[in-house]
């Protein structure tokens, strides 16, 4: 069992070689040095070390430090996982995964495994490995432990074409590329290969092996090959901690590595491969970490890591395209070396230049697409080399509720998202009465929502998200939401019984506009209802009433009639009476926004007032006594703009009275006389 850093990627790097070599008989260990590769900054130091910048300032290495580039994060998260692994093993654990019975020599289909604990110079608790290139050529650097130093230990990393599977029921299965029977083959393909590091305790040089699946004296077997030097320099070299060193990751429960605990080596495989065969190209589909008793061919198998899926390519592959993922936005460019033409797979759909390899990704339709380059790899060969692309299309953004609400309350902010970023938004609003602009850029403030009319409006917000990818800004795919302002009821006009020395002695108040199912009724700040009618009114307490609609809605306004605000008493020594009066100014409109005409004035029983407003409003026209006794309401309700007309009759008995029409923004009063 293992707890894996790893993920599954496709990988294609740079490489294109070719080597003029000997292949000698024996192998030989090479002392450790740089592999100038990249990533990571300051290439590879291979030294038994994991941290970058020592003991050589700004040199790359496994983790972090204090200069110099690194693979992986001090938490053991890869900085990129397209070209690096770290997989963690249980260690000392009868819990641990563990072959049974089984050696280097066999069939993998053979093999066996169970759960138990293995010896502690074979058990692996950290096994890493980083794909690399040095410009032309791509460089496998790998990383292994063990518990104790003790003797010789062995740490193979095995690479497949095809698919290794462990399987539940303690056995394995190994597969080609296209997940059929290797049975002809011995179970593994022609071209699988070994890169075994041998490293004891007292030597701090570690000796790389490399083994090479192919028929051999008529059986299908590992053949070990030496592994040559290169025009500058070594192919392969490895080195094992010669001193006490700290790993951030831990190491079978501590900090530190004793000395010659930790092996790494670095190996330029596509250099080898083109020694071996200048047309050679394989692509791995399998790592396989794991150790073994001795290098003896049918030496027996201890620990491993359960087989890794990986997608990446060695030998005469020239190029590849940046990660990914993609998007329809933008345009990425292959990195590549020689000439040749490049085609996609299907060939619709994508928009590819031929010669340079440039894929316009706005102009090209999502889907998965195999690019092929073909170029002249050397040595007579004709060379097709694969890499695949995703394209996706642009998300959506997130979809946003619909908000309704009445004229005058406050909106809901809008906040825009999307699950792809950097993303910027912009916005229109097909209608502005409602209090939103007719377009802008970002989220969207609360605001206070209008609605002039008589009946509910809805505005339409269409956003669309803009990305930022692949050296473009593009826009995504819009969507909408809705604002729905429902208008207010108009305010009401009412009817009123007032009480008088000769009537009732309380007052009533009737609503008769508007009125219909849904309308509710406040009076003085009181209990909803739906009857019209507001009775048992104290004279002089007034009244103020408020019409709400069935969507909630509360009119802008209300009807009302202020309480008396003043009093005066007959000074005598015996009171007999106290009254309570309206107190008032009579002043004319300055703005001369509202007019009012008495027609006949002086009166006899009955007059007209004709009342010109410019603006639409609520209004009450009164009558006093010159005393400043309210003597009738004429009219209280919604004033239209215009003229409109009141006919009412004159109370007996007063021979001068005063009118006051009272709007929401001005005040008017004339005096009345009687014939």
């Amino acid at each position: 069992m293992y707890h894996s850093f790893q993920s599954k990627h496709s990988f294609n790097i740079l490489s294109f070689a070719l080597l003029t070599t000997y292949i000698f008989i024996f192998t030989t260990p090479v002392f450790a040095q740089l592999a100038s590769v990249t990533p990571p900054v300051g290439g590879f130091r291979i030294d038994g070390n994991l941290i970058a910048g020592t003991p050589t300032a700004n040199e790359g290495d496994w983790l972090e430090g204090t200069s110099g580039g690194y693979v992986f994060f001090n938490n053991g998260i890869a900085v990129n996982p397209t070209h690096s692994q770290l997989i963690r093993d249980a260690y000392h654990s009868n819990g641990d995964d563990a072959f049974t019975g089984s050696s280097f020599s066999q069939n993998p289909n053979l093999w066996k495994w169970t759960n138990a604990s293995v010896a502690n110079k074979t058990d692996i608790h950290n096994g890493m490995y980083h794909i690399a290139s040095d410009g032309i050529q791509k460089w496998v650097i790998m990383g292994g432990d063990r518990e104790v130093n003790t003797g010789t230990s062995y740490i193979d990393f095995e690479f497949y074409q095809g698919y290794m599977t462990k399987n539940s029921n303690g056995s394995f299965t190994s597969l080609s590329t296209d997940s059929t029977s290797l049975s002809t083959t011995n179970g593994r393909t022609v071209g699988d290969f070994v890169l075994s590091m041998e490293y004891t305790n007292g030597g701090a040089i570690a000796t790389v092996h490399y083994y090479r699946w192919e028929l051999s004296a008529g059986t299908y077997r590992y053949v070990e090959y030496n592994i040559p030097n290169g025009t500058s320099g070594s192919l392969a070299f490895g080195a094992s901690n010669n001193t006490t060193i700290s790993t951030p990751l831990g190491a079978f429960g501590l900090s530190t590595y004793q000395p010659y605990l930790f092996v790494e080596a670095a190996v330029n495989v596509d250099a080898i491969l083109s020694a071996i065969n200048p047309c050679d190209q394989i692509s791995i589909k399998t790592v396989f970490i794991k150790t073994k008793a001795s290098d003896a061919y049918n030496a027996a198998l201890k620990d491993f890591i359960t087989p890794i899926p990986v997608n990446f390519v060695f030998g005469r592959e020239t190029f590849n395209y940046p990660s990914g993922p993609f998007y329809n936005c933008g345009t990425i460019t292959p990195t590549f070396t020689g000439t040749g033409t490049f085609a996609a797979n299907p060939s619709t759909g994508l928009s590819i230049n031929a010669t340079t390899g440039v894929i316009n990704l706005s102009s090209s339709t999502p889907g998965t697409y195999k690019i092929n380059y073909t170029y002249n790899a050397g040595g007579g060969c004709t060379m097709p080399a694969e890499d695949t692309i995703i394209i996706t299309a642009l998300p959506a953004p997130t979809k946003l509720s619909n908000q309704s609400l009445c004229s005058g309350a406050t909106t809901s902010a809008v906040s825009f998202s999307s699950s792809l970023k950097p993303v910027s938004f912009s916005w229109t609003n097909d209608l502005t009465s409602i209090g939103l602009a007719g377009s802008g850029t970002g989220n969207i403030a609360e605001f206070t929502a209008t609605n002039s009319g008589t009946s509910a409006v809805i505005g339409t917000i269409t956003y669309t998200p803009n990305y930022t990818t692949n050296g473009a800004t593009c826009a995504g795919p819009s969507d909408y939401f809705t604002i729905t302002v429902k208008a207010k009821p108009s305010v009401a006009s009412v009817r009123l019984t007032e009480p008088s020395i000769c009537g009732p002695s309380t007052g009533t108040v009737t609503v008769t506009a508007p009125k219909g199912s849904g309308y509710l009724y406040n009076n003085n700040g009181g209990t909803w209802q739906t009857d019209t009618v507001f009775s048992g009114i104290a004279a002089g307490s007034g009244y103020h009433i408020l019409v709400k609609d069935e969507n909630g809605c509360i009119a802008s306004d209300d009807t009302e009639c202020k309480a008396a605000t003043a009093a005066t008493s007959q000074k005598n020594a015996n009171p007999v009476a106290t009254r309570e009066v309206n107190t008032f100014t009579i002043k004319e409109s300055k703005d001369k926004n509202v007019s009012i005409k008495v027609h006949p004035n002086p009166f006899q029983s009955r007059v007209q007032f004709e009342v010109n407003v410019q603006e639409a409003g609520h209004g009450t026209l009164e009558i006093f006594n010159m005393m400043g006794q309210k003597i009738k309401t004429v009219y209280a309700g919604q004033l239209n703009k215009g003229v409109q007309y009141f006919t009412t009759e004159m109370p007996a008995g007063t021979h001068q009275l005063i009118y006051t029409l009272q709007t929401e923004n001005e005040r008017m009063s004339g005096k009345m006389i009687r014939e």
